[in-house]
């Protein structure tokens, strides 16, 4: 049986092998989200926030909860290999909530409403025909005090981008380069971009740049 694009067994197989090292099993907690959602806290009141991480991967950013202990985040990491979900249950301990799921599907086993939600990786994965499925999970989950941060490949031209994915990094495993004006096509019904941040070095020697695009919900 053929394998398609993107397909979860890819995953599953990617996570398996000890020797892979991609962008996302980078350790420690991406440097620009941490800026990013701390000025955000420094907006609002010490207290207790939910965050919710699509994509979560190894759950390096789940640390972004160590990085603010005085605003006490509930952290909900989530992805659709179940071998990264394996991994971080037995890497992460205390309150951090891992789950096994796709977030084009429905009915998710996830809150109604988060403070944060973070996707850093994991939208610029998913195909043009699967991210009407993807957005609205995430705008259901989400009001107009929601911080919603997207982390994807950055491309300059800003040309409508196509169907076609951009990135081939590994066999049946294909992913998108997005700039701002593609992020307003597809969720500008839906969320309004506030502003980006273009990073070259972050992922150094495996992409040209990566972007994250902070969004509010309409």
């Amino acid at each position: 049986m053929s394998k398609k694009v993107n397909d979860k067994s890819i995953w599953n197989e990617i996570y398996e092998k000890e020797e892979f090292k991609p962008g996302w099993s980078s350790p420690g907690t991406d440097p620009n989200l941490i800026s990013i959602i701390g000025d955000c806290l420094k907006q609002r009141c010490i207290g207790s926030y939910k965050m919710l991480d699509i994509g979560c991967g190894n759950g390096r950013n789940s640390m972004i909860v160590e990085e603010f202990p005085s605003y006490a985040l509930e952290y909900t990491g989530a992805d659709f290999a179940d071998k990264a979900v394996e991994f971080c249950k037995g890497k992460y301990s205390g309150s951090k909530k891992f789950v096994h799921l796709d977030i084009t599907e429905d009915n998710l086993p996830l809150d109604d409403h988060y403070d944060i939600i973070i996707d850093c990786g994991c939208f610029h994965s998913i195909p043009p025909e699967a991210r009407a499925a993807y957005l609205k999970n995430v705008s259901k989950r989400a009001d107009k005090s929601t911080l919603y941060i997207i982390g994807a490949w950055y491309r300059e031209k800003e040309h409508i981008e196509t169907k076609e994915p951009s990135y081939f990094p590994y066999l049946y495993l294909d992913e998108w380069f997005l700039n701002s004006n593609d992020i307003r096509d597809i969720f500008g019904k839906e969320f309004n971009l506030l502003f980006e941040i273009i990073d070259n070095q972050v992922y150094n020697g495996l992409n040209k740049g990566f972007a994250y695009f902070i969004l509010r919900k309409c």
